[in-house]
């Protein structure tokens, strides 16, 4: 059995995530998403996040009556509960995304509330699962 490795950055918007999560694709010979979101005015290199993951965190966000900026707390099991809906669609776009490969690096700021559906995903999917948190003072 081939090992599979995510490294997962958390830390919300502008924490400095975007910096981390390109060094640490660099350190480590770990994979991007192929969907990048396009550059931004206010982050000229890159934000580094999987389109197709953002869009879907949002929906997933949506689903539980809730998005990115709200202070809504998500309990472990309403994320289970919500991994049990949305658990195909978020193996097929995390394929997708990263084509196969075997050490990856996703960040998106959503999974700071979806963290507990995003370890069961990855679990699943037959990740170890690394993570770097990054907390701006």
């Amino acid at each position: 059995m081939i090992n599979k490795s995510a490294i997962l950055i958390l830390g919300m918007h502008r924490s400095g995530t975007s910096y981390l999560t390109k060094r640490t694709s660099d350190f480590y010979k770990a994979s991007l998403p192929n969907d990048l979101m396009k550059d931004k005015l206010d982050n000229i290199e890159g934000h580094f996040e999987s389109h197709a993951l953002s869009s879907l965190n949002e929906r997933i966000l949506q689903s539980l009556g809730s998005n990115w900026f709200d202070a809504k707390i998500h309990t472990k099991q309403m994320q289970l509960n919500s991994y049990k809906k949305f658990k195909k669609i978020l193996s097929i776009a995390l394929e997708n995304a990263f084509s196969g490969n075997k050490r990856i690096v996703i960040k998106d700021p959503r999974i700071m509330k979806l963290y507990y559906l995003w370890e069961r995903c990855l679990m699943d999917n037959g990740f170890n699962l690394e993570i770097i948190s990054i907390t701006r003072l």
